[in-house]
């Protein structure tokens, strides 16, 4: 125990997690959660992999992939959780931060027409220590006690030990953002990303904010809709040259075949 203890003092002991939202058009879609330890982490606690039971969190919708070792001697977890609406979308994500989460306040919106969806996101990032690693329970299972117990003992800071990211893709164009913007590059989804500032607004109330609004314009929606208002006024316009000018016509000339000829 001395040794293991030992090996997470003497290391960087270091956490990072990754939240991500696919979202589509229709407000389905997709979280994922990727939480990596670095090989210290590993070393101090071995049976990190092997030992990890995630049928607490099957059970709740989630799928699990992992622990799996990484290259660098390190782990992986990654979890993803489907949605098949914007607000079991939000459902998820307040199951996912909980009470002491890092992500309160999280809102996700879409407003769909028949020509444009406009999607939204308010929220904030708070980090009051390790302990708002996503999930409680994840935590627990997957990083236990030492971590903090090696941030006291070796002076290491928060930002030092801990990387948290949040990231969403969404439909169509970033037109506002305080997040890092992709810029699309199949013209229909563009990705933005928050890293968790904790060295600074993210370990602070009232937290680091995150905001988002992009906008898909639907060119061929757009341009059906066009033809279907401008289809009245066609056929009124049809209506009234056939009134104005065919029927006329149709009636002179029909009345010229009947007095025939004129005679000498």
């Amino acid at each position: 125990m001395a040794l293991v203890l030992g090996m997470v003092l003497l290391s960087a002991c270091r956490v990072d997690t990754e939240v991500e939202v696919e979202l589509g058009r229709t407000g389905a879609g997709t979280i994922a959660v990727t939480v990596t330890a670095d090989a210290e982490v590993v070393a101090a606690q071995p049976d990190l992999v092997t030992d990890f039971r995630g049928a607490d969190l099957e059970a709740a919708g989630w799928t699990v992939d992992g622990p799996t070792a990484t290259e660098d001697g390190g782990a992986r977890l990654v979890l993803r959780h489907p949605f098949r609406s914007i607000d079991e979308a939000n459902a998820v994500l307040a199951q996912l931060s909980g009470t002491g989460g890092p992500f309160p306040s999280l809102e996700l919106t879409q407003d769909r027409s028949s020509t444009r969806i406009a999607t939204s996101l308010t929220g904030t990032i708070l980090v009051g220590g390790t302990s708002a690693f996503v999930d409680t329970e994840l935590l627990t299972s997957f990083v236990s006690a030492p971590f903090d117990d090696a941030l006291r003992s070796r002076g290491l800071t928060l930002d030092q030990a801990l990387g948290v990211r949040f990231g969403v893709i969404v439909p169509g164009e970033v037109v506002e953002t305080d997040g890092t913007a992709d810029a699309p590059t199949d013209g229909e989804t563009s990705r933005v990303r928050w890293t968790a500032a904790l060295g600074g607004a993210a370990v602070a109330p009232p937290g680091q904010t995150m905001t988002l609004r992009a906008v898909f314009d639907d060119d061929g929606a757009r341009r059906a809709e066009r033809l279907r208002d401008f289809s009245p006024w066609a056929l009124a316009a049809w209506i009234v040259f056939f009134v104005m000018v065919v029927i006329p016509v149709v009636y002179l000339r029909r009345r010229r075949m009947r007095s025939g000829p004129a005679t000498g």
